[in-house]
């Protein structure tokens, strides 16, 4: 018995370790990924920082929100999208957190793109955000497209908000421009309709936490199946932030 009880320490001390790395570690360790996607009839090549799940509601999160924003900025893309989550809740002093999060953003004069995540109807309306990137120059695209460098920009409401209008935001294409969708929830790329080319997403947090060998106990709701990185034979291209 005494053998039984060190071991099943040792296995609480292990679990409690890879717990505790994953969070005050590589949850706070922004990593930048560079990866060419090949797109049919776009004219000339269109750089794009993907930022997504900043989850922001206290000091420490605004910190790394700005950190990977300027990280974004340097690699001087021509359009920046925000994927959604980018609060934890609606409460008392969320819409200054927010503010500040984003500030970085006010200087960059390319494209700023936003579209919802579910976090941000957390206690309130994802709408609310609409004023928060106007103040820095971004569009929040809630079920919309705009076209910006030779391409027809689809953001989609999260769908665990009960929001997505799919038929909504695709209904003013330009037919003669490729199409990116910009959506929450990566596995809801099967909703897609056909004129989509890639799909942008995030939401799955890279599979929340991965054990050595790259096993992902956990999964969000609609984030099981995609949960990282570029996946070219998903039902429409996908890329899913981390």
């Amino acid at each position: 018995t005494r053998g039984l009880d060190a071991l099943i320490v040792g296995a609480y001390g292990a679990l409690g370790a890879l717990f505790g790395y994953a969070h005050f570690v590589e949850a706070r360790r922004p990593v930048l990924e560079r990866v060419c996607i090949p797109i049919r009839g776009l004219r000339k090549p269109v750089r794009v920082a993907l930022l997504g799940d900043f989850h922001v509601g206290t000091v420490g999160s605004v910190a790394l929100a700005r950190k990977a924003i300027r990280m974004a900025i340097a690699q001087s893309p021509d359009v920046i999208v925000c994927v959604g989550d980018l609060i934890s809740k609606w409460q008392d002093g969320t819409e200054e957190l927010a503010l500040r999060a984003i500030e970085p953003l006010r200087d960059f004069q390319g494209a700023k793109l936003a579209v919802t995540g579910n976090h941000d109807f957390k206690h309130g309306d994802g709408a609310w955000l609409e004023h928060i990137y106007a103040a820095i120059g971004a569009e929040l695209l809630q079920n919309r497209t705009v076209q910006s460098h030779g391409l027809n920009w689809v953001g989609i409401d999260s769908a665990l908000s009960g929001r997505a209008d799919v038929f909504g935001a695709f209904a003013n294409l330009n037919f003669e421009l490729p199409t990116v969708s910009i959506w929450h929830e990566p596995d809801c790329v099967e909703y897609l309709p056909s004129q989509a080319d890639l799909m942008l997403a995030g939401h799955a947090h890279g599979g929340q936490m991965r054990l050595p060998g790259g096993f992902a106990p956990t999964h969000t709701v609609w984030g099981q199946k995609y949960v990282s990185g570029f996946y070219p034979e998903a039902e429409v291209p996908l890329y899913v932030t981390r």
